[in-house]
């Protein structure tokens, strides 16, 4: 799924996330594709990324997943 058609279907809780946010004026980009992934709310000039986790993390495969992505999305931090 693009990360259009994500921003179009936000969970409740990333609405809520993100209404906070852009009332406080702060520059996130909601569903902001990275490398491979789309991650939910992404700082640019911080490189800081927020993620809001549903149930489907808390599988074996979805631990599996995230631990592989946390991985690659660090690797960003150091360009």
């Amino acid at each position: 799924m693009k990360a259009r058609e994500l921003r179009d279907r936000l969970t409740t809780e990333e609405r809520r996330v993100y209404g906070f946010l852009k009332a406080k004026g702060i520059g996130f980009r909601c569903q902001h594709p990275i490398d491979y992934y789309i991650v939910d709310f992404y700082l640019p000039d911080s490189h800081l990324i927020i993620e809001i986790d549903g149930s489907q993390h808390h599988t074996e495969h979805g631990l599996e997943y995230d631990a592989v992505r946390d991985e690659i999305l660090q690797l960003y931090k150091l360009e």
